[in-house]
């Protein structure tokens, strides 16, 4: 099929598109077959590191020029967020409790390697988090850490000189508001200090 794939398409313009998604090529462990639009180019090195062996097409499916023709029909050469997701359940997979150490030490290379990946791609994974207007180009765990990390006596600096209109005056604002609901406490607060200090 792969080889023929140019005429084939060229015949039928549907025809790329209904094999694209079919479930006929065998993974690399063989186990079960998948749609080219569902398993990943194993030339690259990152996927590679990332994925299960199992989101690759079979190994006699990867010289270069039948990858081509995979390629053609959809394979995936980077991840989405759902693809991270696959990721990071065949990471908890391979770091379940009762694994031999092999497979434990694989997973933990993969998560080290997923978390590189996010932090380096967090702005086309999590564009929410980066407005347009927004010139910080830090990673994720670096804004994360601004985050949670921040000095709160430079905040609190920045804030003081701030200054302006929006400085409430003195005898307004929430403190203001507080005080004068507590009212009369002073008083029966002065009162009760007399009382205890007056002789039985």
């Amino acid at each position: 099929v792969l080889s023929e794939l140019p005429s084939l398409c060229a015949a039928d313009g549907t025809f790329r598109e209904y094999v694209g998604n079919a479930r006929w090529v065998p993974t690399a462990e063989g186990q079960k077959m998948a749609a080219p639009t569902d398993l990943f180019d194993p030339e690259v090195h990152q996927l590679a590191v990332l994925m299960d062996d199992d989101a690759f097409p079979d190994l006699a499916l990867c010289a270069p020029d039948l990858l081509l023709g995979l390629r053609s029909l959809g394979l995936r050469s980077d991840l989405t967020f759902d693809g991270i997701l696959e990721c990071a359940a065949g990471i908890e997979g391979g770091a379940a409790p009762g694994n031999d150490e092999e497979r434990l030490a694989a997973a933990h290379g993969r998560g080290r390697e997923l978390l590189a990946f996010l932090d380096v791609n967090c702005r086309k994974i999590f564009p929410e988090l980066f407005p347009k207007k927004n010139k910080n180009k830090k990673g994720l765990f670096g804004r994360l850490g601004a985050v949670l990390f921040e000095d709160p006596e430079k905040k609190k600096g920045e804030g003081d000189g701030a200054g302006g209109a929006d400085t409430p005056a003195p005898g307004h604002g929430v403190g203001a508001r507080v005080h004068a609901a507590a009212g009369p406490v002073p008083a029966v607060a002065g009162r009760a200090a007399e009382v205890r200090g007056a002789p039985a």
